[in-house]
């Protein structure tokens, strides 16, 4: 048994002050609060199996509520998981920030980007627009592809299982350097291309090529809270969420619509009606990338919120890690620094 799971509680009845309002839940975080002093109780940690199942639940909201309550094992855990609203809104079924608990859990974010239509690679090769940015920001195909961010997971994974700090350190700014250049390239290459606007890309792939930045932002995050520079990892989490809002967020999002809508007029007859078949899902497009940016921003900002729960536990940032993969199994878990296994509930009870 991993030695760190000690430090979880099984969370699967109802939590005590959730329903009172003496407790609350960020959903950004999964961070239990107290109401009163907005002091940190807990975190809510999903165990492995349950995060993977909640990564293939349906992208809607109803029909995710539909497939929990049909789920013996999700019903149980239904308002858990409606404090922790990473299945009420489309904006967190979307996200490959969904299940980044804390800022850890690369793998499931992976998991969730594969979801996607995964049509970005084949309209680098094949889109006018994006070919061109490509040239623009000096970038090339394996610097973008997801192969560069699975090799930079594995230097991640190694960093994690290293057993002498300096090789941690080491192996974790190696993943740090992938990370950051591929985040910038796709950056580069939104700002070069901004494909909310454009006709010859599809919505849904750009909400592709920003879901790989995102990625790229997360393991460049959690390659920092390992090595363990608190202003750096900081720094990389603020940032991130600052240039997600800033470049790609849809803060207009009639204006792309109508940038599109414009283009098909000037491209012709045959694009103009293809542009008007496809009117409604497009605007229902654009709307869930508003959401999955606001949403995605806010847990990116959330993330230096670590750094409390380490000065809460006194731990190095590499054991939180070790406790969030200690969490396994179909339930949900509470870690909290204080409380020995079995005595969490009765802690908030008295406070």
């Amino acid at each position: 048994m991993n030695e760190w799971a000690e430090y979880l509680e099984p969370a699967e009845k109802e939590i005590p002050g959730l329903r009172s309002g003496e407790l609350f839940v960020n959903r950004a975080s999964n961070r239990v609060a107290s109401a009163r002093t907005g002091r940190f109780v807990a975190r809510l940690v999903p165990g492995r199996q349950l995060a993977e199942n909640l990564a293939r639940l349906p992208l809607q909201p109803s029909a995710a509520r539909e497939v929990i309550q049909s789920s013996s094992d999700l019903a149980r855990l239904s308002p858990v998981l409606e404090a922790m609203q990473v299945t009420t809104s489309i904006g967190a079924l979307a996200s490959v920030a969904n299940l980044a608990v804390s800022c850890v859990g690369f793998a499931l974010v992976l998991q969730r980007l594969s979801r996607l239509d995964a049509k970005l690679d084949e309209l680098l090769l094949k889109t006018e627009t994006l070919q061109r940015a490509v040239d623009e920001v000096r970038g090339h195909q394996a610097a973008l592809s997801l192969a560069r961010v699975r090799s930079a997971g594995e230097s991640l994974d190694r960093a994690l299982a290293a057993e002498t700090p300096a090789t941690r350190r080491d192996l974790a700014m190696h993943a740090r350097a992938l990370f950051q250049e591929s985040k910038a390239l796709y950056l580069e290459l939104w700002r070069h291309s901004q494909p909310w606007e454009r006709l010859d890309i599809p919505v849904r792939t750009a909400l592709e090529m920003q879901s790989r930045f995102v990625v790229c932002a997360i393991g460049e995050i959690q390659a920092e809270f390992i090595a363990g520079d608190p202003g750096s990892f900081r720094h990389a989490a603020t940032q991130a969420a600052s240039n997600l809002r800033t470049h790609m967020g849809l803060h207009q999002a009639h204006i792309a619509f109508r940038k599109r809508s414009d283009a098909a007029c000037a491209a012709g007859s045959d694009a103009l009606a293809l542009f008007q078949a496809t009117m409604v899902s497009t605007v229902a497009d654009l709307k869930t990338a508003a959401e999955v940016t606001e949403w995605t921003a806010a847990r990116l900002d959330n993330f230096t919120e670590d750094l409390e729960i380490l000065q809460e536990l006194r731990i190095e940032p590499h054991h939180l890690i070790e406790i969030v993969r200690a969490a396994d199994g179909a339930g949900v878990y509470l870690l909290h620094p204080q409380c020995p296994v079995g005595e969490f509930e009765q802690w908030i009870r008295n406070r």
